[in-house]
């Protein structure tokens, strides 16, 4: 008999946080998951990092979540000056959409809770260019705890 499980990092944590994401931002920017692909100026990609167990009993498991979330601002056709308040502001609004959602509860059970943001590194490129992306490359790490089997 097979065994019955369930995707907890794809129907949990990723997909609602795709969701959110692009709730608010539409088709302005789009949300990927998995590796780096050109979509237009801007774009968000979410990663899934590791999973740690945090505490263990009979019915479930306690599991922190971490997801590396990162914002790519092409420098094609971007004036200078300006780009900088650009980046800085839609860093300031993703972490205000993260905030907003840092307790995900359905009521078909597809849920996080304590999701934060712990750290943004700013001009990532340095740590994580694709070879064939010229630009901005914003990095947070995210993290969420699950309960699940």
């Amino acid at each position: 008999m097979p065994t019955s499980y369930t995707n907890i990092w794809n129907d949990k944590i990723l997909k609602n946080l795709k969701s959110f994401l692009r709730t608010e931002f539409q088709a302005s920017t789009p949300v990927y998951i998995g590796g780096y692909r050109k979509a237009g100026n801007e774009s968000l990609r979410l990663v899934p990092i590791e999973s740690v167990l945090i505490d263990r009993s009979s019915l479930n498991n306690l599991r922190r979540y971490s997801v590396g979330v990162y914002y790519y601002y092409s420098l094609k056709n971007v004036q200078e000056s300006s780009f900088m308040e650009h980046v800085l502001a839609r860093v300031s609004r993703i972490e205000k959409v993260f905030n907003n959602n840092c307790e995900i509860e359905k009521t078909d059970g597809n849920h996080y809770f304590e999701g934060i943001l712990t750290s943004t590194i700013l001009d990532a490129e340095l740590i994580d260019e694709p070879e064939d992306f010229s630009g901005y490359i914003v990095r947070w790490n995210f993290n969420c705890k699950n309960l699940g089997i």
